[in-house]
């Protein structure tokens, strides 16, 4: 048995195995979620709501009846509403980074406050 394991290879295979193992792994580090922290610091406890399966509802709902006081809408696209909303979001805030943020990034007075063009965003979402 040992010729035919010495052919095959098994003692140069199980040296290469203990030679990995002994080598620590890359491991993930501790998530920081920052938004639930600064809520934390400042004792400001935020009310969740749950629809009747149990699921949190709050930002899709507001969302969509929003877009539904603009539209007629029927109610069975609202899963494509709630897309088209998500990717018009990311794109907006590409199309800010990209214009205001960037070309001006060695100059971070300027960051203080949201545009006057885009005043409607309120300054704890600008931050």
């Amino acid at each position: 048995m040992d010729d035919l394991n010495e052919k095959v290879g098994v003692g140069e295979l199980n040296a290469t195995v203990e030679e990995t193992s002994k080598e620590l792994k890359r491991r993930r580090g501790p998530t920081i979620m920052f938004d639930v922290t600064r809520i934390r610091s400042l004792r400001d406890k935020k009310v969740v709501r749950y629809n009747e399966d149990g699921a949190p509802i709050e930002l899709k709902d507001k969302i969509f009846t929003t877009v539904e006081a603009a539209f007629i809408i029927d109610p069975r696209s609202r899963k494509n509403v709630l897309q088209t909303a998500g990717i018009s979001s990311r794109q907006f805030k590409n199309w800010l980074t990209t214009k205001y943020i960037m070309p001006h990034k060695d100059e971070p007075q300027l960051f203080q406050v949201p545009p006057e063009k885009y005043s409607f965003i309120e300054q704890n979402h600008w931050e």
